[in-house]
């Protein structure tokens, strides 16, 4: 089922729901990684969770796939829709609705800041695969591998520039700062050879989260590979995490 929902800035957004055919009241929020969509990311995850007895929600971000938006979010603004989307499932599903949350990358990121709002209950979860600190750390980590630039003065243009035109700045929300206050349990999970989003981040977010925490690290899988590269682990990670959260 295709579905639509205005965020607070009045953008219309896009879902695809996978709305399990044993009635259910658990429902995972997906959230793809940085130019791609909900469709492209969650072939094989989704049917994972759909096999558990959840309803899956794909979400398109804004400005990716079927939703509107000039200005990627970067997980700053993706957060204000995230809780937009968590607020669709519980009017769908009803209030007494069990809720993950599931990321890649950009996604990742997302669902991570989305645990700094105020959200409800039903929120049990979240597993962010690959999310890196702050959109801030992910390009100056670039422009230091690919082209060997120090962040200053390009990244500070950058930030004026994107700040003028898309109303935020890619350091105004860290992921590192939220989870060091959330109570939200959460599942880490990276691979250890990602050289897009460095392993580290993931690491560091572990260390200072305050919540029920797991920190999966895939041997040998690159950015986004880790569902591929080691299929069982990380099922069996996600499962664990399912029984203990979930029911």
């Amino acid at each position: 089922e295709e579905v639509y929902i205005k965020s607070n800035d009045g953008l219309k957004l896009h879902a695809t729901l996978l709305e399990n055919k044993t009635p259910s009241k658990k429902t995972v929020i997906c959230f793809h990684g940085y130019t791609s969509c909900g469709k492209n990311d969650y072939p094989s995850l989704a049917k994972f969770y759909y096999e558990k007895g959840f309803n899956v929600l794909i979400v398109d971000e804004r400005a990716h796939g079927e939703s509107e938006g000039k200005y990627i979010g970067f997980g700053v603004l993706d957060r204000l829709d995230a809780k937009c989307w968590i607020d669709y499932t519980v009017n769908r599903f009803g209030d007494d609705s069990i809720i993950f949350l599931q990321g890649y990358s950009m996604g990742g990121a997302t669902v991570l800041m989305t645990a700094g709002l105020d959200l409800p209950k039903n929120v049990k979860a979240i597993v962010p695969d690959c999310a890196f600190t702050s959109a801030y750390d992910v390009f100056t980590h670039i422009l230091k591998r690919d082209y060997h630039i120090p962040k200053f003065p390009l990244m500070n243009i950058t930030e004026y520039f994107t700040k003028k035109n898309a109303g935020y700045g890619y350091k105004d929300v860290s992921t590192l700062d939220i989870v060091s206050k959330t109570d939200i349990p959460i599942l880490f999970i990276h691979g250890d050879k990602d050289d897009f989003v460095p392993v580290w981040m993931s690491e560091k977010n572990y260390e200072v989260c305050s919540s029920d925490k797991e920190l999966l690290l895939v041997k040998g899988a690159d950015h986004a590979e880790a569902y591929y590269v080691d299929t069982e682990a990380y099922e069996n990670a996600v499962k664990r995490f399912i029984n203990k959260y979930a029911n």
